[in-house]
């Protein structure tokens, strides 16, 4: 598509956050869709804690001034090896734009970055039933590795 030619990729800034905001809000709401966190203070809050967090890296995929994808990246340790990783905290193509090879240009950024730190892995979270981002990730190569189960406890269960 010749409109990613015109994609650029650059560090997030403040003036960004109205447009981050939405799209960290949609991601609340397919994550957790039981109960999302859609406070605007809470995302500042997190925002601002993670653009002073040197482990963090928030990158905006830009589209002639259009903000179109949306990125978060954290270096992690495994609590069990000591293994430094890469975590893809968030990850969002406006819908507008998905399936247009952005979100791929996105993941491609986030191995770029964690291999330059010396990271072998990267890791990320995805809600099961949200199939179209579980099918993506499958061709960019993730492999599930654990299996998250809950159950809802009532007063009567003890």
């Amino acid at each position: 598509m010749r409109e990613l030619e015109r994609l650029k990729f650059r560090g997030f800034r403040w003036e960004d956050f109205p447009v981050v905001l939405e799209f960290e809000r949609e991601l609340a709401m397919i994550s957790f869709p039981d109960s999302p966190i859609l406070d605007e203070n809470y995302h500042r809050q997190k925002i601002e804690k993670a653009t002073g967090n040197k482990s963090d890296s928030l990158v905006v995929a830009e589209l002639d001034r259009d903000i179109v994808g949306w990125l978060w990246l954290r270096t992690e340790k495994d609590r069990t090896s000591g293994e430094r990783f890469g975590y893809v905290k968030s990850i969002y193509v406006k819908k507008e734009y998905r399936k247009s090879g952005i979100g791929r240009r996105l993941i491609r950024v986030a191995e770029e970055r964690f291999l330059r730190k010396g990271l072998a892995r990267m890791n990320l979270i995805v809600n099961p039933s949200n199939r179209e981002a579980v099918l993506f990730f499958r061709e960019m190569g993730f492999e599930e590795s654990s299996l998250t189960m809950r159950r809802k406890l009532a007063a009567g269960d003890a």
